[in-house]
């Protein structure tokens, strides 16, 4: 899958998976640098910068299990030519909903399931058409959307609601209150989470899920 001579920057929270990367077998074919750095909405933009990338980058992707709308929101250092970001198919199509700010959000220390974090794909599609994305696919998995910037929309891609392009979760990764998988469907992993703090980000106010 490595080809066309690419070059990428990656950032991790975990200095023990930025070590794993670097020890790849084939990264010395690349122009890949990792870095170890815990992003905000605060430090994005600084992150982004120092990538050495142009703002006409060709892909960002955001998957960082918490503030994924949050840190959509804040960047403005880069407008990427495709944008991937994880969404969590257990808030639905319906509502435009995320989990409130925090700066050192962590999904395990939010809730044990891990199943409390990010936003849902309406959110996410709001924020991407404030900065010139539209919503193109989802994958099956119910896992990332893609997104393409406004002016590259050609060869058949078109724009497509939330609803159109949701896919629910068919991941079962969810752990008990004794940290073990316990391997619930896509119904109950989203009972486990239900009450749970969410802010609506059309109205700005906080509501239970």
């Amino acid at each position: 899958m490595m080809n066309d001579n690419w070059r990428g920057f990656v950032m991790d929270g975990s200095d023990k998976q930025v070590a794993a990367i670097r020890k790849l077998p084939d990264i010395w074919k690349f122009d890949l640098t990792a870095k170890a750095a815990f992003v905000t909405r605060e430090n994005v933009n600084e992150l982004l910068a120092s990538s050495g990338f142009d703002a006409d980058g060709g892909i960002l992707s955001i998957d960082v299990d918490g503030n994924d709308y949050w840190i959509l929101e804040a960047i403005t250092a880069m407008k990427p030519r495709v944008l991937i970001v994880e969404y969590n198919a257990l808030f639905g199509a319906a509502r435009n909903i995320t989990v409130p700010y925090d700066a050192r959000f962590t999904k395990y220390k939010a809730h044990h399931s891990g199943l409390y974090f990010g936003a849902s794909l309406g959110a996410l599609t709001s924020a991407a058409a404030r900065k010139g994305y539209s919503l193109v696919a989802t994958e099956s998995s119910g896992v990332n959307a893609f997104f393409v910037r406004d002016d590259l929309l050609a060869g058949g891609l078109r724009a497509r609601s939330a609803a159109e392009a949701f896919h629910d979760t068919n991941v079962r990764q969810s752990r008990g209150a004794d940290g073990k998988l316990d391997y619930l469907d896509a119904k109950n992993q989203a009972k486990a989470i239900r009450g749970l703090p969410v802010m609506n980000i059309d109205t700005g106010t906080l509501e239970g899920f």
